[in-house]
Order: C-alpha cells, then structure tokens, then sequence
C-alpha cells in the first residue's frame, strides 16, 4: 500500500501537465519547494494565480508542521507541496480559505469521514488529526510565490501518534477516487489563492468556515462566528486565526 497514494498522485500529476519533483526520500517538501526555481511555476500572465507545481515524496526526513512542529511519516501517505505564484501578496485571509478548500475537497471526496477543520489549519475525521497544512511565502520586489505544503494521512496512520487518524480508517481509497479527489483539490487551492488576495472573507465563505470549526468533537467553546478578516468570536472574545 505504501507505493500507491504517491505512485497514483505522481501519474495524476504527469496527466495533468503539471511541473512535477518527486523523491522516495526528501528531507522536507516545503524547504525544497521554497529553495528550488527549477519546478517552480512561472508568474501568472491571465488571472491571479499560476497553475501548481507539484513536490511529492514518499517518506521525509524532516518533514516540517507549524511553528516547532514535525510532521510524522504514516506508510501510504500523501505527502507534497504545491508551489503557486500570483499576481498579487496574499492576505491573511488565505491560512483559512486554504484549510477550507482542503476540508470541502475531502468532504466531496470521501462521504464516509465525519470531518471538521481546527485552526490553524488542521483537518480531523472523527475527532482524530489526518492533515496539516503549511503555508508559507516568498516575496521578492513584485514577485510572490506562495508553498501549501500537505500532509495527509490516507492508508494508515503515524503508529508513534494516538491521537491521528487516516481516510483509510473508515473509508476504502481506490484509485479513481483518490483522483477525482485531487482534480477536486487542484481546484479548491486555486479558488482559495484567489480569493486570499482580496481584503475579507465573503459571508458565504465565513458561514462555512464557522460550521467546520463546530463539527470539531472535542471543541469546548463553540465559534460564535468568524469575522471579515478571518478572527474567530467564541464566548471568550476574539482571537485571529494565526494565533491559535
């Protein structure tokens, strides 16, 4: 099982035309991604954001979360991270739009996961973590380049981490559906990188985002709301989304 999840996303990937680097070992996908110009896309021409380019490995060596943060190896796991240039800096309204894109592709996906998303960017099924997501950017003059690195556990989870979970816990993954999953993916990502260089999160958009954080089963103080600039109302007051 370990050879498939990487396997069928390397030939989607190819398929697709998309630039493509892959490794059976790479210490982190996000470091190579930021570091590396030879795969990167180019800046968009039309439109505000360029088609992905895809870093993919099977294992990592060192593989990065948020802040401190490590992300564990699980045998049949996704592993990546998708290299964008827009045409315009993202605002801090993205870290959520992101993580939204990632939780309604898995929830078109995968019907079986009873999903919710926790801030700052975490994707659950039944309470236990199966993704984490990693935004990080590089700016230079008029150039901006933006790496969604995601992890996710999808034939099994990390033996060394109770509290994580896979979709192969409940769900079978077969091969066309893990692609309609990333055809899905390739286009919530570019939704999102669009809409995160605008000023504020539409309503639509927060109404959503305040339902996945209240699917979260262990969540103590339900979200009131979520507000324009992607701040998260619970009884307690506000806190931003990049503080949690």
């Amino acid at each position: 099982m370990s050879q498939d999840v990487y396997e069928w996303t390397r030939e989607w990937s190819l398929a697709r035309g998309l630039k493509l680097w892959s490794a059976d070992s790479a210490d982190s996908t996000n470091s190579r991604a930021k570091n590396d110009e030879t795969f990167s896309p180019l800046r968009p021409s039309i439109g505000k954001v360029s088609e992905p380019s895809l870093y993919l490995a099977r294992t990592q060596t060192a593989g990065r979360g948020r802040g401190t943060h490590s992300w564990e190896n699980a045998d049949g796991a996704l592993l990546s991270s998708w290299s964008y240039r827009l045409a315009n800096s993202p605002q801090p309204i993205l870290s959520p739009l992101v993580g939204l894109a990632l939780f309604d592709s898995l929830r078109r996906s995968f019907a079986g996961l009873e999903l919710s998303l926790k801030a700052p960017n975490d994707v659950h099924a039944g309470g236990n973590k199966i993704a984490g997501l990693l935004i990080e950017s590089v700016v230079t003059g008029d150039d901006v380049k933006v790496v969604i690195g995601l992890g996710l556990n999808v034939m099994s989870r990390p033996p060394s981490i109770p509290q994580s979970g896979a979709i192969g816990d409940t769900t079978h993954v077969a091969r066309e559906t893990w692609l309609g999953f990333l055809d899905t993916l390739r286009s919530e990502f570019a939704r999102a990188l669009g809409a995160g260089q605008e000023p504020a999160l539409r309503a639509d958009v927060r109404a959503r985002l305040r339902e996945a954080l209240n699917a979260f089963p262990h969540l103590t103080d339900p979200v009131i709301q979520v507000d324009e600039q992607g701040q998260i109302q619970t009884s307690r007051g506000f806190v931003h989304w990049h503080q949690l």
